[in-house]
């Protein structure tokens, strides 16, 4: 797909990247995202800043003067989505499935006789609750495999 930039958009681009846009949002909100340093609270306001800005760009572009036909401008008034809520920055979705995950990684780990220190900081991280850095850590199997090799 070639990129278009935002100014260069049509409406009906820039509404069905807002439907995209909002679609991440919610996805992100139900299941957390992976990012090593970021909340999901943090990605999901810069998610919906994006939004804001599309629907700006919108906005604009149907109040330019150029009209193809007498209902251009009424057409599709109300098909922007709603804009999602704010969200305090340190959300993090399903804070309990990420804390019983790291605590199986660390116990599996310990059960398979592989030092703790190898798990860069999970321990630490357990003990201060720590989700962001917690969450690295999910993939029990991944873990086992990588510190046994």
């Amino acid at each position: 797909m070639k990129y278009i930039p935002y100014d260069k958009m049509s409406i009906s681009d820039l509404e069905a990247l807002v439907d995209k846009t909002l679609a991440h949002w919610q996805d992100l909100y139900e299941n957390g995202g992976n990012d090593p340093c970021w909340p999901d609270g943090t990605n999901l306001n810069l998610v919906r800043n994006h939004i804001i800005y599309y629907q700006g760009l919108i906005r604009a572009k149907k109040a330019e003067p150029e009209q193809l036909s007498f209902f251009s401008v009424m057409e599709n008034e109300n098909s922007n989505p709603k804009l999602p809520p704010k969200v305090p920055d340190s959300y993090m979705a399903h804070p309990e499935r990420i804390r019983e995950a790291a605590k199986a990684t660390l116990a599996a780990v310990s059960e398979a006789g592989i030092p703790i220190q190898n798990l860069c900081g999970l321990k630490q991280a357990i003990e201060q609750d720590d989700l962001i850095s917690m969450r690295r850590f999910r993939d029990t199997a991944y873990w086992l495999e990588r510190l046994s090799a």
